[in-house]
Order: C-alpha cells, then sequence, then structure tokens
C-alpha cells in the first residue's frame, strides 16, 4: 500500500505542476470536463495563502543592499534516545550574527559567534567575493580560507578527498528556471497527459451550489503516465543541465530508472482505480480529493482542503492518519505570520512506527514597510520512536535587516586571503598543519 500512496502522491504533485499550460478563454460553459479539470486543477487556487509585500521584500534584496543582525537559539530535551554527550553538546547554545550583503554586487560579508557551554565563544567570519567564498577564524588561520567556485574537482582530489561526483563548478543560477523554459517544460510534459487521458475518463456532478469533476483511471493507466513522464525527463537536457550543479548527470539518469524500475514492479490490481475529485464552489476550489478504490472501498486517500487563508492536506492509509499539514497565513497591520504544522505517524525502516509533529511559525514585522523588517522563525520538534522514547527540540532565529546605500565591503584578496585553487601544494600542507596546530591536533 506504501507505494500506491507514493503512486498516488507523484499524479496530484504532476498534475499540480505540469497542467498550468491547459488555459483556456472560454467561459465554462463551453468547457469539456477534461478542460475544466485541469482549468480548476491549475489555477491559482493558493492566492489567499501568497503575500504581495513579502514578494516585494524578497525582490528588494536582490536588488538592493542591506546591513541584519539577528541571532538563533537552540534548545533540546530527551529522554534517552540522545547520548548524554551529544545532547550537552547541543543544549541550549545559541549563535549570533551581524552582517552586510549586496546581492547585485554578489559580495556578502557575516560575523558570527558561537556561544558554546562554559562561557565559550567562537566567532567566526564568512565573507563572498563573486565566485569566491572564504571562512575565518583564529582557530583555523588569521586569514581567509577561500575556495573559487571553479575546477572544484581537482581541488578536492589534491585535498585526498573523493570527486567523483564533485562538478568542477556549482552553478547556482543555472538551477533556477527562465519563464520561457517553464512553458516550453509545461507544453511538453502536459502533452504526455493530454494524450493519454482521454475525454472519457472525466466526469462532472453538480450539486447545489458546489460542482464536482472528477478524473478516474485504473491503476494500470496511472502507472502507465507516470512511467512516460519520468523516462521523458531522464532525457530531458533542460532538466539535466539544471541539477547538475547538485547531482552528477549520469547518478541522476541511474535514480530515474531505478524509480521507473519501482513503477514497473507495481503489479497493476484491475480491481484497483485512482479518482481524484476537485470541488468547486463560486469558481473557487474548495477541495481536492485523491482516492486509491479498491471495488468500492477507498483504501488510500489524500484531502487537500482550501478555506480562506488556510490550506490543509490529510493522508489516510486504511483509514488510519499518517500525514496532516496545514499552512495558515495572519495579518496584523504591517506584520504577516504564516503557521506550518505538520504531524506524521508513518512506519520506518529503523522502527516499526516513529511519530513526529513539527509547528512552525514565521513571522515578518513590518513587512509593510518593506524596511527595518524583523523576522523571526520558530520552529518546533516533536519525535516518538516506537520504544516511546521523546525528543523535543525547539528553534529560534531572528533577523533585522535595514536596507542602505552606503555598504562597503572589503573583497577576498591575495593579502587577507589563502585561496586554496591558487596554493601550491606545499601552500596547502603548511595550511593544515596550522590548522591542526590551532585545534590542538598536531
Amino acid at each position: 500500500m506504501k507505494k500506491k500512496i507514493a503512486l498516488t502522491l507523484l499524479i496530484v504533485v504532476i498534475l499540480l505542476g505540469i497542467g498550468g499550460v491547459y488555459a483556456y478563454f472560454a467561459t465554462n460553459a463551453f468547457k469539456t470536463d477534461k478542460e475544466l479539470f485541469f482549468s480548476y486543477m491549475t489555477s491559482d487556487w493558493l492566492s489567499d495563502l501568497k503575500d504581495e509585500n513579502l514578494k516585494e521584500y524578497i525582490k528588494k534584496q536582490e536588488n538592493n543592499a542591506y546591513t541584519n543582525k539577528g541571532s538563533i537559539a537552540l534548545e533540546v530535551q530527551d529522554d534517552g534516545s540522545i547520548s548524554d554527550e551529544t545532547l550537552q553538546m547541543i543544549k541550549n547554545n545559541k549563535v549570533t550574527f551581524e552582517g552586510k550583503t549586496d546581492n547585485s554586487k554578489k559580495i556578502a560579508e557575516q560575523t558570527l559567534t558561537m556561544e558554546l557551554a562554559q562561557g565559550i565563544n567562537i566567532p567566526v567570519k564568512v565573507r563572498r567575493d563573486g565566485e569566491t567564498l572564504g571562512i575565518q577564524s583564529n582557530l583555523l588561520n588569521t586569514k581567509f580560507i577561500a575556495v573559487r567556485n571553479e575546477n572544484l574537482k581537482s581541488l578536492l582530489e589534491r585535498l585526498g578527498a573523493d570527486a567523483e561526483d564533485v562538478p568542477d563548478k556549482i552553478d547556482f543560477e543555472e538551477s533556477t528556471f527562465t519563464e520561457s523554459e517553464i512553458k516550453e517544460l509545461k507544453e511538453k510534459y502536459f502533452s504526455i497527459l493530454d494524450e493519454n487521458l482521454d475525454e472519457e475518463l472525466f466526469s462532472k456532478e453538480k450539486e447545489n451550489d458546489q460542482t464536482t469533476i472528477k478524473l478516474s483511471m485504473t491503476e494500470e493507466k496511472a502507472k502507465d503516465v507516470l512511467i512516460k513522464i519520468f523516462q521523458t525527463i531522464r532525457d530531458d537536457e533542460t532538466l539535466l543541465k539544471k541539477f547538475s550543479g547538485v547531482i552528477d548527470k549520469d547518478d541522476l539518469k541511474q535514480q530515474i530508472d531505478d524509480l521507473v524500475d519501482e513503477l514497473k514492479d507495481i503489479e497493476p490490481d484491475e480491481k484497483t482505480t485512482f479518482e481524484m475529485k476537485i470541488s468547486v464552489k463560486s469558481k473557487k476550489v474548495e477541495k481536492i480529493e485523491m482516492n486509491i478504490k479498491e471495488d468500492e472501498n477507498i483504501t488510500a486517500n489524500i484531502l487537500i482542503e482550501n478555506s480562506e487563508n488556510k490550506v490543509s492536506i490529510k493522508v489516510y492509509d486504511e483509514g488510519d492518519s499518517i500525514l496532516e499539514l496545514q499552512i495558515e497565513k495572519e495579518t496584523n497591520g504591517n506584520d504577516v505570520t504564516y503557521k506550518i504544522d505538520v504531524k506524521t505517524d508513518l512506519d520506518t525502516e529503523l522502527a516499526d512506527q516513529e511519530k513526529a509533529e513539527i509547528h512552525l511559525t514565521v513571522q515578518y514585522k513590518n513587512l509593510a514597510t518593506l524596511d527595518n523588517v524583523e523576522e523571526n522563525y520558530e520552529l518546533k520538534l516533536s519525535t516518538q520512536d516506537y520504544y516511546e522514547s521523546n525528543t523535543d527540540l525547539k528553534l529560534n532565529y531572528t533577523n533585522v535587516k535595514q536596507f542602505s546605500s552606503n555598504i562597503e565591503i572589503e573583497g577576498i584578496n591575495g593579502e587577507n586571503a589563502i585561496t586554496l585553487n591558487d596554493a601550491t601544494d606545499d601552500e596547502i600542507d603548511e595550511l593544515l598543519i596550522t590548522i591542526y596546530k590551532n585545534l590542538g591536533l598536531y
């Protein structure tokens, strides 16, 4: 059943992600059931969760310089699943940071101070200068130890590391999609859906003021569509290039081949059908439901409910809840807050059962002014394993950003840094010896 639930989730993601090309100017009255289904599926039904001020704030950081100051604090409570040594090392630690950034010029600097137990403070500086990243701490060296984002494979080999899966350059900008690439991808993969999902698979029902559009297909049909999509992804140079900075292209192809093999191993059951229903009221999507049915019995269910400023997702297996996710947006004057709650009750490889609850609150204070914005994140994680051992973790993050046109950041150069790409083997050996001595390991 777990494979079937995974298969269902894949179908939901693909329908939501690549059906967006299915747009029509005609009114709903002239659309077929198939056209209606994709029209509502790919409409902006999560618009209530979006925030224009947040969008502008993110854009402003990309094009304007700013200073920032904040902290990260971690609290951990455990009743036995974490060793005392590990718990003591991470318990109640705090990191403060302060810096300045100009993304338009690709320069940035942060000074982080790790406040450990027994009053021990460790300051660390991190600096970016174009394609060069450097770190400096008196525990390592008086100068920055820097790496230029090029020839990374040969550099790691010189340092004696396994560089088989490491690219020569990590191209962060290459991993983003342009509008034309997004349009091209949607058209390519939507054509697979359009060619393989016949009109007869769709139907429509209306009750009072609510309309429900349904897609129903056999398990074999669902499997075949997914296999065709992943086989197309495997040879899609645009997608492979985007991921090449993170994972080797051949490794990614092999992982896709393995996924396709797993899909092929699923034995279709003639009695099993996949059913997806979209419920619409006043031209707004209120509910999306995906069912796996054996005869007329629902054996697995995914339910997405959409209301004002809130969306919830629930996943059931044989009637038992295995995942609950809720996202809610709150606006109060100049402030915006998002609350994300997750509950899981999943089988794992390490234990018969493990439960987890995640509560994340993300707050942007003073967001409407687009300056002096205070970002506050609070993450609470609670887990319980099969032996009922509990671990509670609380992470607090605060960062205040102020925009300024008078920011100066020193670059990384031969006087203040040792760039490993340019260092000789002897210089690297000498640097390692210095680091070992500073750490008391030599």
